[in-house]
This record gives C-alpha cells, structure tokens and sequence, in this order.
C-alpha cells in the first residue's frame, strides 16, 4: 500500500522535470526577431468621429451621433496611440483624449462616395 507521503514524493520526482522545461525562456532563433509593421489604425488627423451614444468629456456634453474631428495624433515611440486632440462641432478642442475613450465612444464616420448624397424627402 502507498502511504499519502509516497505518493507526493512520487508526484514531485516525475513533475519536476516539466514544471522547470516550462519555466525556462524559449530560446529565440537564430536571426534577429521581425520587425512588426506599424499597425495603421483608423484614427488620424482629419478623420470625422461620430459619437456612439451620449458621452461627456470633461465639460462637454455630446449627444449620439454628434461629429467631432481629430485634430492631434500623439503616438509614443513604438508608434502606439498615446494621446487624441478632437474638435467639437463648436469648434472648441479637447486635448489629450485617451485611445480607450475614443474607442469606447465612437466609431469612424461613413463619409458618402462624391456624387452618392442621399436624397432627403
């Protein structure tokens, strides 16, 4: 009969070896790692934003579905989204608007193929 004591020995004597191949960092491949390309993201200075839902940013209320404007990209040295300026339909500018935000509250505006305008009745 196994004793409960034997057995953990037993359990430790054939798990150690995995538990420590896993704990080691793979080694890389020869050449040096790829080069990522700069993800091209939707936002960019120009782009119209319209906003998904009510929202207030700082002291400014939006409504759904009002257009703001990007005015400002900041991106860190890795090329990531750092910061937004966007320029309300007053035209006053809210600086540094977090990515997250941007994200969270509005999406890119369908801007209409020249010469495609909806007829309004």
């Amino acid at each position: 009969m196994i004793t409960p004591r034997r057995l953990l020995s037993l359990l430790i004597t054939l798990l150690a070896p995995a538990l420590i191949a896993l704990s080691m960092p793979i080694e890389a491949s020869a050449g040096p790692a790829p080069k990522r390309a700069p993800k091209t993201d939707v936002v960019d200075v120009g782009v119209v934003l319209v906003a998904k839902g009510p929202i207030r940013l700082r002291e400014a209320q939006l409504r759904k579905g009002t257009k703001v404007r990007v005015v400002h990209v900041e991106r860190d040295e890795a090329g990531k989204l750092k910061s937004l300026s966007l320029e309300l339909p007053d035209g006053y500018v809210l600086n540094e608007v977090s990515p997250r935000t941007v994200s969270r509250h509005f999406i890119p505006a369908k801007q209409n193929a020249p010469g495609k305008a909806k007829k309004r009745k």
